[in-house]
C-alpha cells in the first residue's frame, strides 16, 4: 500500500518513535527535465538495492517529495507499485507546496524515520550497491556526511561534448572513502546523520544552486568530519534539449550574480565583474576539455565540438548575468529549472 502524506509535526514525532536504519530522500522534480522513464529505471534500482540489505537484516524506507500540483501525481502510486512490488509498504510520498529542489529535500528530512539521511535525485541511476557503499562507512566510522560520486553518462557524441567540461568529474573505478572539499561534492547522491541534518538543513537562499555548499562549509567549520566514498556511483543525464541547455545556463548566469552581490554586502557590481567571471569559466571549461581528453576517450571530432558546446554554454551564463543585472526577477521567473 501506498502511504502519501503532507508533512504535519505531529505525524512527524511518531514517526520518529518507529526509526529505521536509514531513509532514501528523493525530490522528484527533476522528472520534468529527464523524463519519466528515467526516473522509473532508478526507482527500481533503488527498489533492488533496499531489498537486498533488508535480506541482510537492514531496514529502510524511500520517501518521495512532489510538489502537490505536479501532473503526474496520479500516476506515481502505479510508478511505485511496478518498481517495489510487495515492499511498496516502505515508499511514502511527501507533498511539498510549491517547494524548490533544497526545500524539498528538507521536506523529506523532516517525514524520515531513518538515523541516516540519503538524498538521491529523481534523475540518476546508481550503480550496483551504490546504496550499500553508501551507507557503510556511517556504521564504521564517525563520519558526519559522505558523499558518492556521480559523473555524466558519455553514451551519444552529445553527452560526450557536455561530460568533457561540465562539473561532474569523469567516471573512475577508484574506490575507498577520502575527506572531501565541500566544493566538490553533490546533493544527488549524499548522505547525511540524520540529526546532524536536521539542527541544520539546506539554507533557504536567493539562488538556484550552491546551498549544498554552503551547508557543508558550515558543517566543516563545527567540526563535522565529511568523506567522498569513491565507490559509491550515479550517472546524471546531460542537459535535456536546447531549452533545459538554454534554461540551466540562464540560471547559472543569474547565480553568479545574485551570490557575488551578496557577497559584495548588496553592492553594485562592476561591469568588470561579468568578464573576468565569464573569462574564467570559459578557461576553466577549455582547460577541463584537454584534462579529460584520455578519461573520455575523445577524438578531435569530439575536442571540437565539446569546445563549441562549451564556449555556447559561457555565452548563455553572460546572457543569464546581463539579464539578472537589469532585471533580477526575469530568470526565476521565466527560465526557472
Amino acid at each position: 500500500m501506498i502511504h502519501a502524506q503532507a508533512v504535519r509535526p505531529q505525524e512527524t514525532e511518531r514517526a520518529r518513535a518507529e526509526m529505521l536504519a536509514y531513509s532514501v530522500v528523493i525530490e522528484w522534480g527533476n522528472v520534468v527535465l529527464a523524463g519519466s522513464s528515467r526516473a522509473v529505471e532508478m526507482l527500481r534500482r533503488l527498489a533492488i538495492q533496499m531489498q537486498c540489505l533488508r535480506e541482510q537484516g537492514v531496514e529502510g524506507e524511500a520517501i518521495l517529495v512532489q510538489d502537490v500540483d505536479d501532473p503526474a501525481s496520479e500516476s506515481l502510486p502505479h510508478v511505485i507499485q511496478s518498481a517495489f512490488g510487495t515492499a511498496a509498504g516502505s515508499v511514502s510520498v511527501v507533498a511539498a507546496c510549491h517547494k524548490g529542489y533544497h526545500e524539498k529535500k528538507n521536506a523529506g528530512a523532516v517525514a524520515a524515520r531513518g538515523d541516516i539521511l540519503v538524498f538521491l535525485d529523481s534523475d540518476v541511476l546508481p550503480e550496483d550497491r551504490w546504496l550499500e557503499t553508501l551507507l557503510s562507512p556511517f556504521w564504521q566510522t564517525d563520519a558526519a556526511v559522505v558523499a558518492g560520486t556521480t559523473y555524466l553518462e558519455p553514451s551519444t557524441m552529445y553527452t560526450k561534448a557536455v561530460a568533457a567540461f561540465w562539473f561532474f568529474p569523469p567516471r573512475s573505478n577508484e574506490e575507498g572513502m577520502v575527506t572531501a572539499d565541500p566544493n566538490t561534492i553533490f546533493g544527488n547522491n549524499i548522505a547525511f546523520r540524520r540529526q546532524v541534518f536536521l539542527e541544520h538543513q539546506y539554507p533557504v537562499l536567493d539562488q538556484f544552486r550552491g546551498q549544498q555548499g554552503v551547508l557543508l562549509r558550515n558543517l566543516r567549520e563545527k567540526g563535522f568530519k565529511i568523506y567522498l566514498q569513491r565507490g559509491a556511483r550515479c550517472a546524471h543525464p546531460a542537459p535535456n534539449g536546447l531549452v533545459h541547455f538554454f534554461c540551466r545556463a540562464l540560471c547559472e548566469g543569474y547565480d553568479n550574480i545574485v551570490i557575488s552581490r551578496r557577497e559584495a554586502g548588496g553592492a553594485k557590481l562592476p561591469w568588470r565583474h561579468t568578464y573576468w567571471s565569464l573569462r574564467s569559466s570559459l578557461l576553466g571549461s577549455l582547460q577541463a576539455i584537454r584534462d579529460r581528453k584520455r578519461a573520455l576517450n575523445l577524438s578531435a571530432v569530439d575536442v571540437l565540438a565539446a569546445s563549441v558546446i562549451a564556449l555556447c554554454y559561457v555565452a548563455l551564463m553572460m546572457l543569464g548575468e546581463i539579464i539578472t543585472r537589469i532585471d533580477p526577477r526575469i530568470v526565476p521567473t521565466r527560465f526557472s529549472i
